[in-house]
């Protein structure tokens, strides 16, 4: 199991309720839409805490666990020179006709 200080620290503050409107302190544009600004650990830091947020008391624990071992996952890969994903600047929309059967 992880260390929860943080996310403990999170509770007491309220944010988890959703009472806690959060924005990045370096990037006040950035409110967790969208995609973290890249390099910033603070921005990404919110991203996470946003998309936990979303995820019901009683499955954050097992939910922080996976998301940590997606991160060391990524670390792995770009230590061996194999992770190379590049984020679009934008989203890419696909829009098909369904077929008539």
């Amino acid at each position: 199991m992880t260390d929860n200080t943080v996310f403990n620290d999170l509770q007491i503050a309220g944010v988890w309720d959703g009472k806690v409107v959060l924005r990045c302190s370096k990037h006040p544009k950035f409110d967790g839409s969208g995609q973290p600004t890249q390099g910033c650990k603070d921005c990404w830091l919110l991203w996470f805490v946003l998309v936990l947020r979303k995820v019901p008391p009683e499955r954050r624990a097992e939910k922080i666990e996976e998301l940590l071992m997606v991160v060391r996952h990524m670390i792995e890969e770009v230590k061996a020179g194999r992770f190379d994903y590049q984020p679009l600047p934008h989203p890419v929309i696909h829009i098909e006709k369904d077929k008539q059967v």
